[in-house]
This record gives structure tokens, sequence and C-alpha cells, in this order.
């Protein structure tokens, strides 16, 4: 499985914001690292760019299947 935070940037960029306004509505610093490098973050996190953001969760995070993933569900 891959994540991407490819959206949450989008979001960003569309929105003409920098992620200092995430840093200044609670999200840690080492949470936005987390976003720069598609490290897993938690799900209440998620949520609440979400609502700093005011959209949906598939404006911010992007799940992929790998093949492994696939072979798996077979």
């Amino acid at each position: 499985m891959a994540i991407s935070y490819t959206p949450l940037m989008r979001q960003l960029a569309e929105k003409r914001l920098k992620k200092q306004v995430l840093l200044h509505n609670g999200i840690s610093a080492m949470t936005i690292a987390k976003f720069g490098k598609d490290e897993p973050v938690s799900l209440p996190v998620i949520d609440r760019v979400c609502q700093i953001l005011k959209c949906p969760i598939e404006d911010v995070v992007e799940i992929t299947l790998d093949e492994t993933d696939a072979d798996a569900r077979e």
C-alpha cells in the first residue's frame, strides 16, 4: 500500500496557502514533515487537516494498492 499526500499539496496550492497554515492550526512540524515524505499519519490528524482546509479526505490523502496488496486480496 502506498500513501500519497499529493492531493494535500494540490489543495494548498489551489487555495494559495503554505504548509505554515497547518502549523498555525495545531498540526505539528513533525507531522508536516511526514506529509512531505508520504509517511503515515493518524486518521484524527487527517481529519483535522480536512477541517482546516474545509475539504473531504480524498483532497488530502491518496492510498493506492501495490502488487503485493492486490495479490493478498485474491
